[in-house]
């Protein structure tokens, strides 16, 4: 155990008392006896302190460890396994959840040919299209933005293409008519077959 005379303590683990006592450094055994007495600056006093809140991090970090390696107790009744089932419940349905993801990439859809493929198409230039989305900075921030959240998905399809069949769809619909879309329907894809 290490202590500091004064309004403050350090424990640590070990067998030396150490003191900060009117200029003096007591290095002091369990049974109380003073090994070694020596005047010291404030400098030293410091670098001592520092040195023992260093040390008691260390003990701390240890502890944690000896914890984190001990079994948990795990629920056995009834009520410990009801609790904990509760805990883990989601607020929202599975059903529900793909109902609100599909009515959003139907509504982003119907957005999308109604309000963006009509002026697309009048004089067919997708060059001029796909500019417009940043004849300003604040247009050219939201492209930016939507293009690379295309790219994240892109990335995630092609991480989980084992796992999930046919998410190479999500990409092309990723692009056209857009990221809402495609996310969307990845995420009930992924449900749809069961991966989690």
């Amino acid at each position: 155990m290490l202590r500091c005379r004064g309004s403050f303590r350090i424990f640590l683990d070990g067998d030396l008392d150490l003191g900060l006592n009117g200029g003096l450094f007591d290095v002091i055994d369990l049974r109380g006896q003073v090994i070694t007495g020596r005047p010291v600056s404030l400098r030293d006093a410091f670098s001592d302190i520092c040195f023992l809140f260093y040390c008691t991090l260390l003990r701390l970090a240890k502890e944690r460890r000896q914890d984190a390696a001990r079994p948990t107790k795990r629920a056995t009744s009834k009520a410990e396994l009801f609790q904990k089932s509760r805990i883990r419940k989601n607020p929202m349905k599975e059903k529900l959840f793909q109902y609100v993801l599909l009515t959003i990439a139907l509504a982003f859809t119907i957005f999308f040919f109604f309000y963006v493929i009509p002026p697309a198409l009048s004089p067919f230039d997708p060059w001029s299209a796909i500019l417009g989305g940043f004849v300003n900075p604040f247009a050219s921030g939201y492209s930016t933005d939507v293009i690379l959240c295309w790219v994240i998905l892109a990335a995630w399809i092609i991480y989980d293409s084992d796992r999930v069949k046919h998410g190479w769809i999500c990409i092309l619909l990723g692009a056209v008519p857009g990221v809402a879309v495609g996310f969307a329907l990845y995420l009930i894809m992924r449900m749809k077959q069961g991966v989690r």
